[in-house]
């Protein structure tokens, strides 16, 4: 894996995950390394992918 950045955008109120903006989310940021791991535990929490 590379340091390059990924992201992606979460809902927490509604637990929802995507990989592109959408109305009421927060994006966050992270090396591609730890992206992975985020995005799996956020999985893990109930976290849906739209």
């Amino acid at each position: 894996m590379t340091n390059k950045k990924k992201k992606a955008w979460i809902d927490k109120e509604n637990h929802i995950l995507a990989f592109y903006p959408f109305e009421g989310s927060v994006m966050f940021s992270k090396c591609e390394n730890e992206f992975w791991d985020c995005i799996m535990v956020l999985l893990k929490k109930g976290y849906r992918v739209m």
